[in-house]
């Protein structure tokens, strides 16, 4: 198994998609900053592939980062994930809080009869029964397409934030799509624009959409626009 970009597209490409539920709170004041990170057992050790962006101030963070990974169905292969609190800035892993972790063989995140499996698992620390929370790993086959697509989107006239005193609010804009049509997914998830009533965000562009996939963002955004316009 190789980790690869999305301009790539051999046989058996798969895009990785991770969320948690009901994770341990680790820090004291303020709920925890979630990363996942994936690793791949390679001659009998642990190696990194790659990680999520961290979601601030969560205990159920949708990651909007996926893995895109290239499968080799006549091996078997191990994937660990493991989700860490971060606490700054640093990027070795041991300068921020572990708080589980749960290993998938290939054979389980992969269904030769369907586009898109889900397994849930609980994140567990070695040495200690109880559960950290769950961990929700999603793959689908990547249909071979080069078409790319851009997405902008703006908001008007959003409502001022607070009773006493209001101000303008910082918000940000998300998008996700479907899942077997049960749950959501982020895709994308804008940078915040601070202090502005008619905000404008950054455009989504990818070229790993599938033409069905590309409908169900034109779909989504329509919605979202208006409905998940997230403030602070």
């Amino acid at each position: 198994m190789d980790a690869t970009t999305e301009d790539q597209l051999p046989g058996n490409l798969y895009e990785v998609m991770v969320s948690c539920s009901e994770l341990a709170d680790l820090d004291e004041f303020t709920k925890s900053d979630p990363m996942c990170v994936l690793f791949h057992k390679q001659f009998g050790q642990w190696k990194e592939v790659c990680r999520t962006e961290a979601i601030r101030n969560t205990l159920n963070p949708k990651f909007v980062k996926s893995f895109i990974l290239d499968f080799d169905h006549s091996l078997p292969q191990n994937l660990m994930f493991s989700v860490y609190d971060i606490d700054n800035s640093s990027t070795d892993l041991g300068d921020h809080d572990f708080v589980g972790s749960a290993e998938f063989s290939s054979s389980e995140l992969i269904d030769p009869k369907l586009s898109i499996c889900t397994r849930c698992k609980t994140l567990r620390v070695a040495g200690r029964s109880r559960g950290r929370g769950i961990i929700s790993v999603t793959s689908e086959r990547i249909v071979d397409c080069k078409e790319k697509v851009t997405l902008h989107a703006g908001a008007h006239k959003l409502n001022k934030r607070g009773r006493i005193i209001s101000s303008k609010p910082d918000s940000y804009l998300e998008i996700s799509r479907s899942i077997d049509n049960v749950s959501y997914q982020p895709v994308f998830r804008s940078e915040t624009v601070f202090k502005s009533l008619h905000p404008r965000y950054f455009g989504l562009r990818s070229s790993c959409l599938s033409p069905n996939v590309f409908f169900i963002c034109i779909c989504i955004i329509l919605v979202i626009i208006f409905m998940k316009i997230r403030t602070n």
